[in-house]
């Protein structure tokens, strides 16, 4: 079973100098490079999805501040597998992109997404992956929401969207905190070391 890193749209538009900023993008970033770097020493692929809008000015407009990845996120160069950026024009990661040709060829089977955000392309990317077939596990606490108004103008705060969106997809995927999800991943690498066949 070969695992990838789905990273959603951790762009500059959803920190503080953005034009839709989350309340704990921050605390997700953490978390998120935590991952990237259990990723990159288990040389597993890493897939950077990068939100475009349609609106000229608009947030995440073509070339503007906002639609760049955070600097802590950028992908390295000169490693294998190369990290790959896939460029997305809608809520769903994988409408009119090529992520899943680009998963279905690198052989991925399983994927563990997190970025931004969670009522919106969290949930949209994660279903699709679930609708192609891989295996999909939400880092929960390397995921970011947004308030939510309601029509009678009630607000839900960020986090309890967050939780509250993350309780739908685990009828999906398998949500757990990124120690969690590492930890695994060093089980994983852990036992093929010691299971490499003679002569290998």
């Amino acid at each position: 079973m070969s695992k990838a890193l789905i990273l959603v749209d951790v762009q500059n538009e959803y920190f503080a100098d953005g034009k839709l900023p989350l309340p704990d993008m921050n605390e997700a970033l953490t978390h998120i490079e935590a991952l990237l770097t259990c990723f990159r020493s288990s040389r597993l692929p890493i897939f950077h999805i990068q939100h475009f809008g349609l609106t000229e000015g608009g947030p995440f407009s073509l070339g503007s501040p906002g639609a760049e990845l955070h600097d802590r996120v950028k992908p390295r160069l000169g490693i294998q597998p190369p990290e790959i950026i896939i460029p997305k024009y809608y809520t769903n990661g994988f409408r009119m992109t090529w992520l899943a040709a680009a998963l279905q060829g690198s052989g991925v089977t399983e994927v563990v997404v997190a970025g931004a955000m969670v009522q919106n392309c969290i949930d949209a990317t994660v279903r699709a992956a679930d609708d192609f077939g891989f295996k999909v596990t939400v880092a929960s606490d390397a995921c970011a929401a947004a308030p939510v108004t309601l029509k009678d103008g009630q607000i839900i705060e960020a986090a309890t969207a967050h939780d509250v969106v993350l309780a739908a997809l685990s009828n999906v995927s398998d949500v757990r905190p990124t120690t969690e999800v590492i930890a695994q991943i060093e089980q994983e690498r852990q036992y093929a070391a010691d299971h490499v066949p003679w002569g290998g």
